[in-house]
C-alpha cells in the first residue's frame, strides 16, 4: 500500500519545510549551486507555507505520521514537488503528480507548466511531459517542462528507472 496523499493543513509547515530541505541538501545538491539552494531553502519556510496555502493548493504524501512527499498547485503550474530521498523511486512522486494533475482539471486547466531540476527530468518525461526551452536563474539551469491535460499518463510500470521528481 502507497502513501496517503492529502491536502496540507497548517499544523504541516515545519514538516514540509524540513523534507523541503532535506531534498535540496541530498537529491537536488549536484542540480544547483550552494546560493540557489539557499535560497529555495530560505524562501519555504513554515511561516511562508502556511501563507502560501491560501494561495496555492499543497499536497502532502504521508507514511503513517510520517511527511514523505508533497507537491502544490498554483493555476497552472506545478510548483515544489519533493520527495524524501529515502523514499524516492517507491511512485510517491507520481502519485502526488496523478493529485495535481487531478486537480488541474477539475479547475479546467488545459496544460499545466513545470520548472525541473535535471535529475528530475526522466521523472516528468516518463509521465507524459515535454520539455520545452530552458530558463537560468543565475547559474542554476531549470528545465521547463509542459503537460497538455488532454493526454493520457504514462502506462502504469512505465517509471523510466527514474527517482521521483524534486524541483
Amino acid at each position: 500500500m502507497g502513501p496517503h496523499i492529502r491536502v496540507f493543513e497548517t499544523a504541516d509547515a515545519t514538516g514540509v519545510s524540513g523534507l523541503i530541505s532535506t531534498t535540496l541538501r541530498i537529491s537536488n545538491v549536484r542540480d544547483y549551486p550552494e546560493d540557489f539552494l539557499s535560497k529555495v531553502e530560505a524562501s519555504l519556510t513554515p511561516p511562508f507555507l502556511r501563507e502560501l496555502a491560501k494561495e496555492r493548493m499543497i499536497l502532502v504524501a504521508m507514511e503513517g505520521d510520517v511527511i514523505v512527499g508533497t507537491a502544490s498547485l498554483g493555476r497552472d503550474q506545478v510548483h515544489a514537488v519533493f520527495v524524501h530521498p529515502a523514499r524516492q523511486g517507491r511512485g510517491i512522486g507520481r502519485r502526488l503528480m496523478e493529485a495535481v494533475e487531478s486537480e488541474a482539471r477539475a479547475r479546467g486547466e488545459r496544460e499545466l507548466i513545470l520548472y525541473a531540476s535535471q535529475s528530475a527530468v526522466a521523472f516528468y518525461e516518463a509521465n507524459g511531459w515535454r520539455t520545452v526551452p530552458e530558463h537560468r536563474d543565475g547559474d542554476a539551469r531549470l528545465v521547463v517542462m509542459m503537460k497538455p491535460l488532454g493526454e493520457q499518463r504514462a502506462p502504469p510500470g512505465n517509471e523510466a528507472g527514474a527517482a521521483d521528481a524534486t524541483v
